[in-house]
């Protein structure tokens, strides 16, 4: 499943409590704090579809354009460890540019 990382799993179904005391949030971003050794229940989470309905509808998230924008950008956080998400987004295009991919590639 692709996380849209809206938080809503971990503030209301965390393991540990809710909302769970290892979420961080950075903008609209949910992140979890200790992400190498969070509970199984968290490792092991299905969904019956391949994107978060649920991030989907709680973004309003309107096309696949802005899919790939907030899973991208989810993404580039992690990734270059900031907390920006327009840093951040903003890296991971320059970074596809230097290398000729297109977004998602």
């Amino acid at each position: 499943m692709i996380c849209l990382h809206c938080g809503d799993c971990c503030l209301r179904m965390s393991p540990l409590g809710s909302p769970c005391p290892k979420l961080v949030k950075h903008g609209t971003f949910y992140f979890c704090d200790d992400y190498e050794n969070r509970p199984k229940e968290c490792r092991t989470h299905q969904f019956p579809f391949p994107v978060c309905a649920i991030g989907v509808e709680k973004l309003g998230i309107n096309s696949v354009e802005q899919l790939y924008q907030r899973t991208d950008t989810g993404y580039a956080m992690l990734k270059y460890k900031t907390e920006d998400p327009d840093e951040a987004y903003e890296k991971l295009v320059n970074a596809n540019a230097k290398y000729g991919t297109e977004q998602g590639d």
